[in-house]
């Protein structure tokens, strides 16, 4: 499981599949979105499975913020996250 997979009340929850296609094919990048509140339990917004660099921005499905990433293809690991 990685920090990007941990919901408020602890259980493992993701994608099976999308998991086992970042462990085979090593993508240099995939972005997340589907665990709304992932960034905040767990501090972190960035992740590796492999040699893949995993990014979430951790938007809540209730409220009026918006979390983002900025980041350079090229230096995806420096990713920032702001909330607007």
């Amino acid at each position: 499981m990685t920090s990007l997979q941990a919901k408020s009340s602890g259980t493992h929850v993701g994608s099976m599949a999308l998991r086992l296609f970042i462990e085979k094919y090593q993508p240099y990048l995939t972005l997340h979105g589907h665990i709304h509140e992932t960034v905040e339990m767990s501090g972190e917004l960035k992740d590796k499975i492999g040699k893949t660099l995993c990014l979430t921005s951790g938007n809540h499905n209730v409220g009026e913020k918006l979390a983002v990433l900025i980041f350079r293809l090229d230096k995806a690991y420096g990713a920032k996250r702001i909330v607007i």
